[in-house]
């Protein structure tokens, strides 16, 4: 489990391998408020270039943090049915949601980082910027 966490919190996720959690968690269609809000287009096109960047690696963070919250979401109900009828729980799915939800929180955690950096970088003096 450490080898796991470790190497989520070290290194990005391929794209194939975070387009493949973005399809098999999928937001619940009876669930409509969760999803990553979007800006007005009335506000967007008065934005600069620099604010739509940040804006837009905010919103990339926000969408990977839906998808594990509907990752949780969606391991709690499977808990929930299989104690309210005492049925089958499929241990082996519900430790697969909780991994790739810490694979998840791993990207959001190897690109925080960057972002404070970003933010932080226009204020240095320019010897220390890079």
């Amino acid at each position: 489990m450490a080898e796991i966490v470790d190497s989520r919190w070290l290194g990005k996720l391929n794209y194939n391998t975070l387009k493949e959690k973005w399809e098999k968690y999928a937001r619940p269609v009876n669930r409509e408020m969760l999803l990553t809000p979007k800006v007005n287009p009335q506000i967007w096109v008065c934005l600069d270039r620099q604010q739509r960047a940040k804006h837009l690696g905010l919103s990339s963070t926000q969408s990977v943090l839906t998808h594990v919250r509907n990752i949780a979401a969606k391991a709690t109900s499977m808990l929930l049915k299989a104690k309210s009828k005492n049925a089958f729980l499929d241990l082996v799915a519900v430790i697969r949601m909780n991994a790739n939800a810490l694979a998840l929180l791993g990207l959001i955690s190897f690109d925080l980082p960057q972002g404070r950096r970003d933010t932080i970088r226009p204020h240095l003096n320019s010897d220390y910027a890079t």
